[in-house]
């Protein structure tokens, strides 16, 4: 935790400047009021989402809706929010129109706004083209257009934008990547990026100082793209289906089994050791996987409908009646089989098949979403009130989301907007509501 309040507190430090909110040109037929400054149409409406229309794609055209009677131009169904991703101080989601929404706090730049100011509500992030999938990060972003191109944006203090810098100062305008082609994800943690290819290669950049880019390089910083993680006979890691990025390392999912590489201190790696890896290892006795997280410290998959988790478990995030390293995967007990798993600093959480979310570790900031008061190490219990959930997205401390069947987003727990004193004037929290916590699942409509 000690590496997040750290980067924190360098944001705190950051001076805020005024600028455009999205950039100097207006996207959906919308032009700059020179008055206001904001992007309006032409019958003088005010744009507030950054330009865009009912209707509009981010490329400034139009969806064909067909027309109505008098002529004008049917925008269709409202838009539905189809992927979520929850940072530390910020979330993104994106929706059936390939618009790409960000909110809370700014100061690190996470809302691609161009600058680091604050912002009273959700902001559309141009790019230029329909937005395919968006990455889960700790306080950089980034996502993947139809072009095909990747974007990032956000804190770059270890490199994790990859424009080749490392720098305090953050990055405000999305960085794109060239070269990088088409892909199947891209995904962040704290101080990393990674990308999978549509062949499954894995490419990671940003902090390397435990080896867990996983290329057997030994640089501490590594700010941009650079060799594709090998596998452990030294051969380019192929078949790649999923990565995920923690505080010091990676592991991806590969024909269903688990590769992890970097930090073994806290037995993070799964293989039943504890040393560091420069180049990824199996994790121990694991088939059959199909989701798997990684966060700070310990690692969850899914392997045939179970949940087994390893690493640190000191405050029960591993599995409940641990509370110590755990080398190995250990399985935990749930009442229906699992589809997916997320984690936290301090907490853990499955998506069950029957659309019922549970969660176990420390209910620190209400992260267990189940209203109890728990004075220790906890669960599973079922989070309070939430059924057809269809996937979940966890910050790296107490902050879980969930979408739903019917294409609403619930959150739950921490917003470490509060790391930094609270949320500025003018600003958002997560919740969208300026409450900086809640102990059940709440609402939130960034549309």
């Amino acid at each position: 935790m000690d590496v997040l309040r750290r980067g924190l507190l360098v944001l705190a430090t950051v001076s805020l400047v005024g600028g455009c909110v999205f950039s100097d040109r207006c996207v959906g037929g919308a032009t700059r009021d020179e008055a206001s400054g904001r992007c309006v149409l032409g019958d003088g409406g005010g744009v507030t989402d950054g330009g865009l229309r009912d209707g509009a794609l981010p490329d400034g055209s139009v969806e064909d809706g067909g027309g109505d009677e008098d002529g004008g131009i049917d925008a269709g169904p409202p838009p539905r929010i189809v992927e979520v991703s929850v940072g530390v101080v910020h979330a993104c989601a994106l929706d059936d129109r390939g618009v790409l929404r960000c909110w809370g706090d700014n100061r690190s730049g996470a809302l691609g706004s161009g600058d680091t100011a604050p912002f009273d509500a959700p902001r559309v992030v141009d790019l230029g083209a329909r937005v395919t999938t968006v990455g889960g990060t700790a306080l950089h972003t980034c996502a993947t257009t139809s072009t095909p191109s990747l974007f990032c944006w956000g804190q770059d203090m270890e490199g994790q934008i990859g424009d080749g810098e490392a720098s305090g100062t953050p990055t405000t305008s999305p960085f794109e990547h060239p070269g990088l082609g088409s892909l199947n994800q891209v995904t962040g943690g704290f101080a990393n990026t990674c990308t999978v290819g549509l062949l499954g290669g894995v490419v990671c950049w940003g902090r390397n100082d435990r080896g867990q880019l996983g290329n057997d390089a030994t640089e501490m910083t590594q700010a941009s793209p650079g060799d594709p993680m090998v596998a452990p006979d030294g051969s380019e890691l192929e078949g790649v289906r999923q990565a995920t990025v923690a505080d010091r390392h990676i592991c991806v999912r590969a024909d269903g089994r688990v590769f992890c590489v970097g930090d073994g201190n806290g037995g993070a790696l799964g293989d039943g050791t504890f040393m560091d890896r420069t180049r990824p290892v199996e994790v121990a006795g694991l088939t059959g996987v199909t989701d798997i997280a990684a966060s700070f410290a310990h690692t969850c998959a899914v392997a045939s409908g179970e949940v087994f988790c390893w690493g640190d478990g000191a405050h029960g995030q591993v599995a409940p009646g641990f509370t110590a390293v755990q080398g190995a995967p250990v399985s935990v007990s749930l009442p229906a089989a699992a589809q997916q798993v997320v984690t936290g600093e301090k907490h853990s959480c499955a998506l069950l098949t029957d659309g019922t979310v549970h969660c176990w570790g420390t209910d620190d900031g209400g992260a267990l979403g189940d209203a109890a008061t728990h004075s220790g190490p906890a669960g599973p219990v079922q989070v309070e009130g939430l059924t057809d959930v269809t996937s979940l997205s966890a910050s790296f401390v107490g902050l879980t989301c969930a979408l739903t069947d019917a294409a609403e987003l619930w959150c739950w727990g921490q917003d470490a907007i509060e790391l930094l004193g609270g949320p500025m004037a003018g600003a958002n929290t997560v919740f969208l509501d300026g409450e900086t916590q809640h102990d059940t699942p709440v609402r939130v409509d960034p549309l």
